[in-house]
């Protein structure tokens, strides 16, 4: 299967706009800046795919919350319009489903580069 859950603590009730908003305002644009330096312009293999998948099913809430926002950080800088649901992610009652198939090359990219950085650190220490 070709598709992650990014399992999400609840979130409050606010406005989209807000939503963009906060994340402007906390350090996930410059994480997301910091990232896309360097990035690879090449798809992901299949396995590179599935080691992707496999890698965000290990990621902590935090983490996971992190991809999240790094994916509305990707449509903020792209100008893509988005509601809740990005690329056709499905809600589902744990969290927010996405076929990484739906998802840009240089997305897949960014999230490879973040889950790879989460591991080494996690794996270093």
């Amino acid at each position: 299967m070709n598709c992650f859950v990014c399992f999400l603590t609840p979130l409050p009730k606010i406005d989209i706009f807000d939503l963009f908003s906060y994340i402007e305002e906390t350090m996930i644009l410059p994480l997301y800046s910091n990232i896309i330096k360097h990035l690879p312009k090449r798809d992901l293999d299949k396995v590179g795919q599935e080691n992707l998948i496999n890698e965000i099913s290990k990621c902590s809430i935090n983490e996971m919350e992190i991809i999240y926002a790094l994916i509305l950080s990707y449509c903020t800088a792209e100008n893509i319009p988005v509601l809740f649901y990005p690329f056709g992610s499905i809600k589902k009652s744990d969290g927010i489903e996405f076929n990484l198939a739906n998802l840009p090359v240089k997305l897949q990219n960014i999230l490879n580069k973040f889950v790879c950085k989460i591991r080494w650190t996690s794996e270093k220490n």
